[in-house]
């Protein structure tokens, strides 16, 4: 009897040392992984995590699988509750309609597809819309799935949130062939609908790592675009409803008629970051809607760490309320401004450019009509044979350590006929700008050095 408490102490230092063992293991293979060099491509190398994994795959019940004959789903005749799973059955099918389909802030419902690729083909208004919906998660990263496992096909709108739908997150989707706009987010004014300014606000919207491309009107439309003037309707002008805490992040957008994100109306909480726009404005059918990334009106927030390259406009556009800081980007060939500067309405704060790359402007660096703000300009690279920063309606801007050539080359970048335009070691801007706020680059490398390096990457 007494060999017992022996032998339990025995077993109990064994487990402890096969645990020990097991943390080593996982420290050395997690310090394998940090020395493994970085991709290629910097942009890649510094996105964010997916936190799109599969963590709703055990959580909460399935409570239905869409089949393919359905167009419409409702969430109270479902009696869906917080944290139930919704499937799209894989293969083909027509548009469909989610109504009424409520979680809760802890627990959302999640609508995902089910074990393989789910396409929705659409020739009519949308490819998928919801109406009334809250709380909920749309996903394409459903198990047994390559790539993005919802694809939406064609359709007007490829995904349209609508009719008071607010608080969710969109990723791992693919939207293509639209006839306008890739994503949609807002409820319009309306004489029917109580979705006006003050009865309204839409809000914590995420939208990342989706692919949206060869849609002719905007990749992402987030918000109404007439903020302060609103629509003449017969029951009198109605102003668009408010949107707080939207974040689009690790999406790529190609091939967009017009701009490849524009977010309006979002008065507090925008965050655009980590961003790929390429080919945007190709077909636009209004003048100036052919620019790569847009604050719209009534919209203040933060844009960094994007690429946005190869359009006909400006490459990033900022008409919102101020109180916006736009940083590590790289835009390069925009076919007018590299950025274009203009307060719609009220406007409070400061408008910052800070450690950004634009290369091959065509019609200027940075233009700026914002004057009901203070314009901070520190640690850009420009290049293109254009005046750098030109100022219109009595704006002004505070220019400090900007780099401004007349070719890339000029810069030293590691290889800018390749597209490579971080700086190699003979690069002019190492060490010449000035400290800010902004601590890390475009590849959320550190900055270092006696002065941080100027433009989107630090050597």
């Amino acid at each position: 009897m007494k060999k017992k408490p022996a032998f339990k102490a025995r077993r109990f230092h064994f487990i402890l040392s096969m645990a020990l063992l097991s943390q080593l293991f996982l420290f050395s293979q997690c310090k394998k992984e940090h020395e493994e060099p970085l991709p290629d491509n910097p942009i890649e190398s510094a996105m964010p995590g997916d936190s799109s994994d599969q963590r709703y795959q055990s959580l909460g019940r399935v409570a239905y699988v869409i089949k393919a004959t359905e167009q419409v789903i409702d969430g109270e005749q479902l009696d869906l509750k917080p944290g139930d799973i919704i499937k799209i059955a894989s293969g083909n099918r027509g548009p469909l309609l989610l109504k009424n389909i409520k979680g809760s802030s802890s627990s959302p419902v999640v609508i995902i597809n089910e074990n393989g690729k789910a396409t929705i083909q659409s020739s009519g208004a949308y490819g998928l819309k919801t109406e009334n919906c809250q709380f909920f998660r749309l996903s394409g990263s459903g198990s047994n799935s390559t790539n993005k496992g919802l694809v939406i096909d064609g359709g007007q709108i490829g995904v349209s949130f609508d009719k008071f739908s607010s608080d969710f997150e969109v990723d791992n989707i693919e939207v293509k062939n639209c006839g306008f706009a890739g994503i949609m987010a807002k409820t319009d004014p309306s004489c029917e609908l109580q979705s006006d300014y003050g009865n309204f606000t839409m809000q914590n919207l995420k939208f990342h790592n989706n692919f949206v491309h060869d849609v002719k009107g905007e990749g992402f439309y987030v918000g109404n675009s007439f903020f302060f003037e609103g629509r003449d309707l017969d029951c009198g002008k109605i102003r668009p409803h408010e949107i707080h805490n939207v974040e689009i992040y690790n999406n790529k957008i190609l091939n967009s008629g017009c701009e490849g994100i524009q977010a309006g109306c979002v008065t507090q909480g925008l965050k655009i970051h980590h961003n790929t726009v390429e080919s945007f404005g190709i077909s636009p059918f209004a003048q100036a809607q052919d620019n790569g990334v847009q604050i719209g009106e009534g919209s203040s927030g933060d844009l960094y760490n994007n690429v946005i390259k190869n359009g006909p406009g400006n490459g990033i556009i900022v008409l919102g309320t101020g109180n916006t800081k736009i940083y590590n980007n790289l835009v390069v060939n925009p076919g007018s401004h590299g950025a274009f500067v203009d307060n719609r309405g009220s406007a409070y704060g400061d408008v910052s450019f800070i450690h950004n790359t634009f290369i091959n402007v065509q019609a200027g660096g940075i233009k700026t009509y914002n004057e009901l703000v203070a314009n901070k300009f520190y640690n850009n690279i420009i290049t293109g044979n254009v005046t750098p920063f030109s100022y219109d309606h009595g704006a002004t801007g505070d220019e400090q350590n900007n780099l401004t050539v007349s070719s890339a080359e000029e810069c030293g970048f590691a290889n800018a006929a390749g597209g490579d335009f971080r700086l190699s070691a003979n690069s002019p801007a190492i060490d010449k700008g000035i400290t800010t706020e902004i601590n890390t680059d475009l590849a959320n490398k550190a900055r270092t050095g006696s002065a941080p390096d100027i433009g989107a990457y630090e050597f």
